[in-house]
């Protein structure tokens, strides 16, 4: 039995102990990403998950990294969110494919 509040991760061999809820990790629930210190390779292949199309990211920005909470309701506008906060420029080559590189 779990509590409310807590999760348990498992496969066909093991369970592991409950742990609570870590609310970061289900906030798509809400149509929210929350990130905090995420690497932009990880937000952008985060964000991929609820975008058509490829996301890509230079190599050379490598060492950037996410704070904040972003609406799902506009992908969009997250990037241009990335390009506003970031020395980076999103490139649309299409709607559906994307380049992220230096400014």
């Amino acid at each position: 039995r779990l509590k409310p509040g807590f999760s348990v991760d498992f496969n066909a061999h093991k369970s592991y102990l409950p742990e609570l809820v870590n609310i970061n990790n289900i906030s798509w629930l809400d149509g929210k990403l929350v990130a905090q210190a995420m690497p932009l390779s990880d937000f952008v292949a985060e964000l991929s998950r609820y975008r058509k199309g490829v996301l890509r990211v230079s190599p050379e920005l490598l060492h950037l990294s996410v704070t904040g909470v972003f609406s799902l309701a506009n992908t969009d506008h997250i990037l241009q969110q990335l390009q506003a906060s970031f020395p980076v420029k999103v490139n649309m080559l299409t709607r559906y494919w994307v380049n992220i590189s230096p400014a």
